[in-house]
Protein backbone atom coordinates (compact mmCIF):
# COMPACT_ATOMS: atom_id res chain seq x y z
CA UNK A 1 0.00 0.00 0.00
CA UNK A 2 3.09 2.45 0.85
CA UNK A 3 3.82 2.15 -3.32
CA UNK A 4 0.16 3.40 -3.88
CA UNK A 5 1.12 7.20 -3.35
CA UNK A 6 0.79 10.36 -6.23
CA UNK A 7 3.67 11.91 -3.99
CA UNK A 8 6.04 8.39 -4.82
CA UNK A 9 5.65 10.14 -8.79
CA UNK A 10 8.28 13.09 -9.15
CA UNK A 11 8.40 15.16 -12.56
CA UNK A 12 11.30 17.51 -13.08
CA UNK A 13 11.26 21.04 -14.86
CA UNK A 14 12.58 19.03 -18.18
CA UNK A 15 9.97 16.46 -18.48
CA UNK A 16 11.93 13.76 -16.73
CA UNK A 17 10.14 11.34 -14.78
CA UNK A 18 11.10 8.92 -11.79
CA UNK A 19 9.45 6.87 -8.39
CA UNK A 20 10.70 7.29 -5.11
CA UNK A 21 9.76 3.85 -4.23
CA UNK A 22 10.65 1.09 -7.11
CA UNK A 23 7.61 -0.32 -6.52
CA UNK A 24 5.31 2.24 -7.58
CA UNK A 25 3.79 1.89 -10.99
CA UNK A 26 1.97 3.85 -13.33
CA UNK A 27 -0.94 2.24 -15.40
CA UNK A 28 -2.41 3.96 -17.99
CA UNK A 29 -5.17 1.67 -18.69
CA UNK A 30 -7.44 4.43 -16.70
CA UNK A 31 -6.99 7.05 -19.19
CA UNK A 32 -5.21 5.52 -22.62
CA UNK A 33 -8.79 4.82 -24.38
CA UNK A 34 -10.06 8.18 -24.37
CA UNK A 35 -6.40 9.86 -25.78
CA UNK A 36 -6.94 7.05 -28.19
CA UNK A 37 -10.63 7.68 -29.06
CA UNK A 38 -9.83 12.00 -29.35
CA UNK A 39 -7.02 10.91 -31.77
CA UNK A 40 -9.58 8.58 -34.02
CA UNK A 41 -12.52 11.09 -33.37
CA UNK A 42 -9.80 13.80 -35.04
CA UNK A 43 -9.05 11.98 -37.83
CA UNK A 44 -12.53 11.22 -38.88
CA UNK A 45 -13.98 14.36 -38.72
CA UNK A 46 -10.79 15.63 -41.01
CA UNK A 47 -12.04 12.96 -43.25
CA UNK A 48 -15.16 14.25 -43.61
CA UNK A 49 -17.00 11.48 -41.75
CA UNK A 50 -19.84 13.14 -39.16
CA UNK A 51 -21.97 10.14 -38.34
CA UNK A 52 -20.44 7.08 -36.92
CA UNK A 53 -19.81 4.96 -34.13
CA UNK A 54 -16.69 3.26 -32.67
CA UNK A 55 -16.71 0.19 -30.46
CA UNK A 56 -13.97 -0.94 -28.82
CA UNK A 57 -15.15 -1.93 -24.79
CA UNK A 58 -16.09 1.63 -24.87
CA UNK A 59 -17.82 3.50 -27.28
CA UNK A 60 -17.60 6.67 -29.19
CA UNK A 61 -20.33 8.27 -30.55
CA UNK A 62 -21.08 11.38 -33.42
CA UNK A 63 -24.03 11.75 -35.37
CA UNK A 64 -26.63 9.46 -35.77
CA UNK A 65 -27.30 6.13 -38.01
CA UNK A 66 -28.52 6.01 -41.13
CA UNK A 67 -32.24 6.14 -40.65
CA UNK A 68 -31.74 9.38 -38.38
CA UNK A 69 -31.85 7.62 -35.42
CA UNK A 70 -29.33 7.80 -32.28
CA UNK A 71 -27.16 4.88 -32.18
CA UNK A 72 -28.22 2.51 -29.18
CA UNK A 73 -25.05 1.40 -27.06
CA UNK A 74 -25.54 -1.59 -24.66
CA UNK A 75 -24.45 -1.78 -20.82
CA UNK A 76 -23.31 -5.26 -20.22
CA UNK A 77 -24.58 -6.94 -17.80
CA UNK A 78 -22.27 -7.25 -14.34
CA UNK A 79 -23.23 -10.83 -13.52
CA UNK A 80 -24.52 -12.44 -16.62
CA UNK A 81 -22.24 -13.17 -19.06
CA UNK A 82 -23.36 -11.98 -22.73
CA UNK A 83 -26.59 -10.35 -21.75
CA UNK A 84 -27.27 -6.72 -21.76
CA UNK A 85 -28.73 -5.17 -18.44
CA UNK A 86 -29.86 -1.70 -20.51
CA UNK A 87 -29.49 0.15 -24.11
CA UNK A 88 -28.73 3.84 -24.11
CA UNK A 89 -29.84 6.09 -26.86
CA UNK A 90 -26.32 7.93 -27.35
CA UNK A 91 -25.85 10.66 -30.47
CA UNK A 92 -22.80 12.47 -29.43
CA UNK A 93 -20.24 11.89 -27.02
CA UNK A 94 -18.53 8.62 -25.58
CA UNK A 95 -19.95 5.64 -23.17
CA UNK A 96 -17.22 4.16 -20.79
CA UNK A 97 -18.17 1.64 -18.37
CA UNK A 98 -15.88 0.46 -15.59
CA UNK A 99 -16.65 -3.08 -13.88
CA UNK A 100 -15.78 -5.97 -11.78
CA UNK A 101 -16.68 -8.46 -14.07
CA UNK A 102 -14.29 -8.95 -16.78
CA UNK A 103 -10.56 -9.33 -15.07
CA UNK A 104 -11.69 -10.97 -11.95
CA UNK A 105 -11.05 -14.00 -9.52
CA UNK A 106 -12.63 -15.54 -6.66
CA UNK A 107 -10.58 -16.90 -3.97
CA UNK A 108 -11.66 -19.56 -1.32
CA UNK A 109 -13.67 -17.37 0.82
CA UNK A 110 -15.71 -16.05 -1.75
CA UNK A 111 -14.80 -13.04 -2.27
CA UNK A 112 -14.22 -11.01 -6.05
CA UNK A 113 -10.54 -9.56 -6.71
CA UNK A 114 -10.27 -7.34 -9.76
CA UNK A 115 -8.70 -4.88 -11.38
CA UNK A 116 -9.71 -1.60 -10.19
CA UNK A 117 -7.74 -0.85 -6.87
CA UNK A 118 -8.88 1.53 -3.95
CA UNK A 119 -5.82 3.58 -3.58
CA UNK A 120 -6.88 4.05 0.72
CA UNK A 121 -6.55 0.25 1.00
CA UNK A 122 -4.71 -1.18 -1.54
CA UNK A 123 -7.75 -3.73 -2.28
CA UNK A 124 -10.16 -4.41 -4.95
CA UNK A 125 -13.08 -1.47 -4.56
CA UNK A 126 -16.05 -3.98 -3.63
CA UNK A 127 -18.59 -0.96 -3.88
CA UNK A 128 -19.83 -1.34 -7.51
CA UNK A 129 -20.17 -3.82 -10.06
CA UNK A 130 -20.16 -1.38 -12.71
CA UNK A 131 -20.26 1.93 -13.77
CA UNK A 132 -21.31 3.82 -16.74
CA UNK A 133 -20.28 7.14 -17.61
CA UNK A 134 -21.40 9.17 -20.77
CA UNK A 135 -19.32 12.12 -21.30
CA UNK A 136 -18.70 14.89 -24.52
CA UNK A 137 -15.18 14.35 -23.81
CA UNK A 138 -13.96 10.59 -24.23
CA UNK A 139 -10.77 11.66 -22.31
CA UNK A 140 -13.00 12.72 -19.31
CA UNK A 141 -15.61 10.00 -19.49
CA UNK A 142 -13.03 7.12 -19.29
CA UNK A 143 -11.11 9.03 -16.45
CA UNK A 144 -14.46 9.37 -14.32
CA UNK A 145 -15.56 5.86 -15.36
CA UNK A 146 -12.36 4.67 -13.38
CA UNK A 147 -11.77 7.05 -10.81
CA UNK A 148 -15.51 7.11 -9.41
CA UNK A 149 -15.84 3.58 -9.20
CA UNK A 150 -15.01 2.90 -6.00
CA UNK A 151 -17.13 5.51 -4.77
CA UNK A 152 -20.40 4.53 -2.90
CA UNK A 153 -23.59 4.95 -5.70
CA UNK A 154 -24.85 7.81 -3.76
CA UNK A 155 -21.66 10.12 -4.23
CA UNK A 156 -21.51 8.66 -7.62
CA UNK A 157 -24.72 10.20 -8.04
CA UNK A 158 -24.42 13.47 -6.96
CA UNK A 159 -20.77 13.99 -8.19
CA UNK A 160 -22.60 13.22 -11.42
CA UNK A 161 -26.11 15.22 -11.17
CA UNK A 162 -24.07 18.51 -10.31
CA UNK A 163 -22.45 18.31 -13.96
CA UNK A 164 -25.21 18.80 -16.38
CA UNK A 165 -22.71 17.91 -18.99
CA UNK A 166 -22.45 13.61 -17.92
CA UNK A 167 -24.78 11.12 -17.15
CA UNK A 168 -24.52 7.81 -15.67
CA UNK A 169 -25.11 4.73 -14.70
CA UNK A 170 -24.22 2.57 -11.69
CA UNK A 171 -24.87 -1.08 -10.27
CA UNK A 172 -23.86 -1.14 -7.06
CA UNK A 173 -22.29 -4.05 -5.02
CA UNK A 174 -25.51 -5.71 -3.66
CA UNK A 175 -27.20 -5.04 -7.90
CA UNK A 176 -29.84 -1.62 -7.61
CA UNK A 177 -29.09 0.17 -10.51
CA UNK A 178 -28.90 4.18 -10.23
CA UNK A 179 -29.53 5.93 -13.19
CA UNK A 180 -28.96 9.84 -13.58
CA UNK A 181 -31.53 11.89 -14.39
CA UNK A 182 -30.93 12.92 -17.94
CA UNK A 183 -31.47 9.60 -18.43
CA UNK A 184 -34.55 8.58 -16.74
CA UNK A 185 -36.72 7.56 -19.39
CA UNK A 186 -34.71 7.09 -22.06
CA UNK A 187 -32.84 3.71 -21.17
CA UNK A 188 -34.08 0.53 -22.61
CA UNK A 189 -33.76 -2.04 -19.61
CA UNK A 190 -33.20 -5.94 -20.78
Amino acid sequence: LSSVDYRNLQVSTSNRVWFDSPRTKIDLGGVAKGFAFLEIERILKESGYENFLIAAGDVLVSGKRADGTPWRVGVQHPRKRGELLAGIPVDTGSVFTSGDYERFWIDSTGTRHHHIFDPQTGRSCSENRSLTIWSPSPLRGKALSTGLFCLPADSIMMFIENRKELECLVVDNRGKTFISSGWEGKVRWF
